[in-house]
């Protein structure tokens, strides 16, 4: 070992606070469906103003390696279920892009179900594609039954409203 000094390294602050931003992105998720009113977004935590600005920023203007979970959730009588799969995008893009492309899957497995039984579809993305949503399934699914996705007159309500917000903006 040498008896020199170690020389300490400037910190460039807005280096860390990318990195830090790099880490939390990783918690980052977001979801749709027929039961909620808009899009839900979760896993940042806003107690440092800067880095969810930051996270907040490279969501919506850089591409990002996006996982989505998508389900129909079903209702018989006091039997609910749900029918899932998980589509990893294959490419880089952003959130809004995201939002585009799962439609598509959704109408296909939507398709797959008794119409009798569906109550709404629904999907959870994260911008990682390393963390297994297969395992995440039964977090995920509860998630959306908190918020009413086997509710049947929940759904339609809500899915009015959106329509109503649609034809607002339009």
């Amino acid at each position: 070992m040498s008896n020199k000094p170690r020389k300490d390294r400037k910190r460039n602050p807005r280096r860390t606070l990318q990195r830090v931003a790099e880490n939390q992105i990783r918690k980052f998720w977001c979801a749709s469906g027929h039961c909620v009113d808009d899009m839900q977004f979760g896993g940042i935590n806003y107690s440092n103003p800067s880095v969810a600005d930051v996270i907040v920023d490279r969501l919506l203007t850089q591409p990002q390696h996006w996982q989505v979970w998508y389900g129909a959730f079903c209702r018989d009588g006091d039997k609910t279920w749900c029918t899932f799969d998980v589509h990893d995008m294959g490419r880089k893009c952003t959130t809004n892009d995201v939002a585009d492309a799962v439609e598509p899957l959704i109408e296909k497995l939507a398709s797959g179900v008794n119409h009798k039984f569906l109550v709404s579809p629904g999907w959870f993305a994260v911008p990682c594609g390393d963390i297994d949503l297969r395992a995440m399934s039964d977090d995920i699914v509860n998630r959306f039954a908190d918020w009413g996705a086997f509710e049947e007159e929940h759904c339609r309500l809500v899915w009015g409203l959106r329509e109503l917000k649609r034809e607002e903006v339009a």
